[in-house]
């Protein structure tokens, strides 16, 4: 079996974290799917 290196690791990993509270507060439940996935794009953006 071949290791994987630290660059394919890195790669292959990417996620965008979509804060819990825009599913589990009342506050955001008329607020659409893809409107809370574009809000956690931006966000990383911004850092």
């Amino acid at each position: 079996m071949q290791m994987n290196t630290t660059d394919e690791f890195q790669t292959s990993e990417r996620f965008y974290a979509l804060p819990k509270i825009l599913f589990e507060s009342d506050r955001y439940k008329q607020m659409r799917v893809d409107t809370k996935v574009a809000y956690a794009i931006l966000k990383l953006k911004e850092v």
